[in-house]
């Protein structure tokens, strides 16, 4: 069996830690790849496996994994299966870390209940902040005529 190598994960959102930086995005299994290519410094295929496991909410830390290496010498492909020991671990990422603590930056007040917009309002800024990375609600206070709404985003605020 080759070395242990070690996936920093967040235990919130799922995403990787790669270069001193968790990475947000929507399609964590290309991330995850790059980060396992990064730490073996190998090209690797077939990582479905490791995906499978960080998704899951299992507490097992340590993990068996069979992958595949690629490699071109003289235009000819070469594949060489693998067996390591993956650890991972598990931490909170920046954004879940400020979440989970109720940090917020801005309050975004919105008014007038009665108004037949006030749902599709509603319902457009939570499209908006599901749809971008590192934004988050921290928590929504219904008052006599309206929301405040707690976002983790002061840049989103001002946009």
């Amino acid at each position: 069996m080759s070395k242990v190598y070690e996936v920093k994960v967040c235990k919130g959102c799922r995403s990787p830690f790669l270069q001193n930086r968790w990475l947000y995005d929507k399609k964590n299994k290309d991330l995850l790849i790059k980060s396992f290519e990064a730490i073996t410094n190998k090209k690797i295929i077939n990582l479905k496996e490791l995906f499978e496991l960080i998704n899951t909410k299992k507490k097992k830390f340590d993990y068996l994994l069979e992958w595949n290496e690629e490699n071109k010498i003289d235009d000819k492909k070469t594949v060489k299966k693998h067996t390591s020991k993956i650890k991972i671990v598990f931490d909170y990422c920046t954004v879940c870390s400020r979440l989970k603590s109720g940090y917020y930056e801005g309050i975004l007040q919105i008014r007038n209940t009665k108004n037949n917009l006030f749902d599709n309002v509603i319902d457009t800024i939570y499209n908006a902040v599901d749809s971008t990375n590192g934004v988050f609600i921290t928590k929504i206070d219904e008052i006599k005529d309206g929301v405040d709404i707690y976002l983790g985003s002061n840049k989103f605020l001002r946009a």
